[in-house]
């Protein structure tokens, strides 16, 4: 028989309360953190600063980390932090504006705002299964919470998604993001894995689960559920202020992504195809006419020549001159005169009518099948011939 030892949870203070330990380990830019064991799971947590923690949940069989870091996967840019001004460890991390306190027996993780009067629950994150193949976390608040993000998703035809309260969002396919039928179309699922919680107070908090593994975000019941694969669940939680506030403390912590140029995001007008530039022209004459703003056309493959039934010019990155005369001043003046710019489309394919068909497969430039075969054979709508190999630099 265990003792009853056993049963007991051993925490394991990495820090403790008095201030010049916590004023060395600021010293060392080393965060305040704790670690509790149960039965069979493992929980750390890390104080980042005053509104985000660290968190982690793992089977107890796995060593423990002492002093070193959760880790993190490549979604976040900065792991680290100079950990929060103010702290007191009694077996919680209280913050300025967080308490953390960890139950002994479940290892749940219940989320205090102590900026509120009075401190107001957030959240309380338990680890329902960890380890094997599936993970689950549950996620438990106060009625009258509403839920916002967690990526591309559609719901219901002609409706903003908007609170997330009541559905579940599944990933495109086992490994994630995909491309999913939606009325009678396909439109992208692609999954990011942070939620924006908001009380009926006004209470909010961000939660970001650090994991690659694709996830399943159940919010119809009461706690919300997630589940995924992985070795362990590992994330972050951030609260202290309003959810734009916390948006951008998240942004930080994963990086900004690029953004086009400001022109990209305009009305960009498409369609198979533009002729020649007489067509394009009378387009945007009829769109400016009936005040659409245009921005830009997108050119498809008729600018080079196009597709017939006898030749195809597919393949080719010269413009097809007598449907399109001079270019680069129509290019120019488009721009200047009309504040209109122009993508043009370009195909990985080469028709084998084409003269320089022989020259790239003798310089290896098309996709082949296996090492010393010749060019892979495409029949397709556009004609017959191969595709550029994209594996080779020089192709």
């Amino acid at each position: 028989m265990p003792t009853a030892r056993a049963f007991v949870a051993a925490l394991v203070l990495i820090f403790s309360a008095p201030a010049w330990l916590a004023a060395a380990a600021a010293a060392r830019r080393e965060v305040p953190s704790l670690e509790m064991l149960s039965m069979d799971t493992r929980v750390a947590v890390e104080a980042l600063d005053d509104g985000l923690i660290h968190f982690e949940f793992a089977p107890r069989g796995r060593p423990r980390r002492s002093r070193l870091r959760i880790p993190t996967t490549p979604m976040v840019l900065q792991s680290g932090g100079r950990g929060p001004k103010r702290f007191v460890h009694q077996g919680t991390l209280d913050t300025r504006v967080l308490r953390v306190q960890v139950d002994p027996t479940t290892l749940c993780l219940d989320v205090t705002d102590l900026t509120r009067e009075p401190p107001s629950r957030l959240t309380t994150l338990c680890p329902q299964a960890v380890g094997g193949d599936r993970n689950v976390l549950s996620v438990a608040q106060a009625t009258g919470w509403n839920a916002y993000g967690l990526g591309e998703h559609f719901l219901v035809p002609g409706e903003a998604n908007g609170d997330l309260v009541g559905k579940v969002i599944a990933p495109g396919t086992a490994t994630g993001n995909a491309l999913t039928a939606f009325e009678g179309g396909f439109t992208e699922n692609a999954q990011l894995p942070v939620l924006y919680a908001l009380g009926g107070a006004g209470e909010s908090y961000t939660l970001f689960l650090d994991q690659l593994e694709a996830q399943t975000w159940d919010l119809s019941g009461d706690p919300w559920r997630v589940t995924m694969a992985g070795d362990a669940i590992r994330g972050y939680l951030l609260a202290g202020g309003p959810p734009a506030a916390l948006r951008r403390r998240y942004m930080r912590l994963v990086g900004r992504p690029p953004v086009p140029p400001k022109k990209a995001f305009g009305l960009w007008v498409s369609e198979f195809g533009f002729d020649n530039w007489a067509e394009l022209e009378d387009k945007l004459r009829t769109l400016r006419a009936h005040r659409f703003p245009v921005d830009g056309f997108m050119l498809d493959l008729q600018w080079y020549g196009g597709v017939f039934h006898r030749r195809s010019d597919m393949g080719a990155l010269r413009w097809d001159l007598a449907s399109f005369p001079h270019p680069e001043q129509e290019i120019a003046r488009l721009r200047t005169d009309e504040g209109v710019g122009l993508m043009l489309i370009e195909e990985p394919y080469v028709d084998r009518s084409r003269s320089d068909f022989a020259l790239l497969a003798a310089r290896g430039y098309l996709a082949r099948a296996c090492r010393g075969c010749g060019p892979v054979n495409l029949t397709s709508w556009w004609g017959s011939g191969s595709m550029l190999d994209w594996t080779s630099p020089a192709a």
